[in-house]
């Protein structure tokens, strides 16, 4: 059998791993090792680690792969010492090998470690999650219009548990080893600018151990419902993405509601993130759109995201080849 080191050389050169504050489930902190001594991970609790320099011992790491005829068959893995100073992988040791015996040690009791993970397209300050379950009432037929009048009704019910609830979600996260997240966060004229101050107020208390981009979204559109002002006023207090909308189907204006996002993020030197849905010829002709406006505009490359894009799946239906 063959080995491949490529696993091994990923993990020591990344920037951000999952170590002991993120693999092991819920959030009940344990002391500090003494620097004399070992404290265990306990695989039903996540650790608190402090310390800006330790080891990390009996840390199981993937170190390549074993091949039959070409074809991998398996991942080795090995127990080692992971060194992490500043919240970085530094150096990969033997196992239990501290040649600064002055620094803190812990034992990651055999667990695997990987690369944190993220999710990029979450809506933290609206959701039901945490409170009593509901049934989905979305007759067949509803349309994105029928789904924003509900939603115009609905909002000023969440408000009152948008902090408690995102928090439950970002321990959800991070129970799953998600220590990075981008959320999409409702500006329009139901919700103001509240939903924002929510969002910031619950990513100020957990911020330590979690890292969040907030995605300025439009959810009514952004012509359809007047959400310019307020979308300057949203980049203005700290948001770091401008959203976009459904420029056809929910802001009849293509060009016009691109322009406008677009305008946006370049007056706050900004990157974009919009939703489009759209899966007809529509679709494919926003995502054109697009993809030119960035091509001669500098500032933007780079910093377009599209988010669901499901004109992609159906490329010869949407463009009628």
């Amino acid at each position: 059998m063959k080995e491949n080191n490529s696993r091994r050389e990923f993990l020591s050169q990344s920037g951000k791993m999952v170590t002991a504050a993120a693999l092991f489930g819920t959030s009940v902190p344990l002391a500090h090792a003494a620097v004399s001594g070992t404290t265990h991970c306990d695989a039903n609790n996540t650790m608190k680690i402090t310390d800006p320099h330790y080891y990390l011992d009996n840390v199981l790491l993937e170190t390549g792969f074993d091949y039959e005829n070409g074809v991998a068959v398996q991942t080795r893995t090995a127990h080692q010492t992971v060194e992490i100073q500043n919240g970085k992988i530094v150096a990969l040791r033997e196992n239990k090998q501290h040649p600064d015996a002055t620094l803190p040690h812990y034992d990651a009791g055999g667990k695997l470690m990987l690369p944190t993970t993220r999710d990029m397209h979450i809506h933290l300050d609206k959701t039901f999650y945490g409170g009593p379950w509901r049934s989905l009432n979305r007759p067949a037929g509803t349309t994105i219009q029928d789904m924003i009048k509900l939603e115009q009704k609905m909002l000023p019910e969440l408000q009152p548990y948008t902090q408690e609830r995102a928090e439950k979600l970002i321990d959800l996260l991070q129970s799953k080893g998600t220590t990075i997240a981008r959320s999409h966060c409702n500006i329009e004229p139901v919700s103001g600018l509240k939903n924002l101050q929510n969002l910031q107020a619950c990513w100020a208390r957990r911020q330590a151990g979690f890292e969040c981009e907030i995605v300025a979204f439009p959810q009514h559109g952004l012509l359809l419902s007047k959400s310019e002002p307020l979308m300057r006023e949203a980049m203005q207090a700290g948001a770091h993405y401008v959203g976009g909308l459904d420029p056809t189907s929910v802001d009849g204006a293509m060009e016009k509601s691109l322009d406008t996002m677009f305008q946006i993020a370049l007056d706050y030197d900004k990157g974009v993130d919009i939703h489009l849905h759209e899966t007809t010829p529509a679709g494919v002709a926003a995502i054109n759109y697009m993809v030119e406006t960035v091509e001669k505009t500098p500032q933007l490359k780079g910093k377009l995201t599209i988010s669901h894009a499901f004109a992609l799946a159906t490329p010869q239906r949407a463009t009628g080849r």
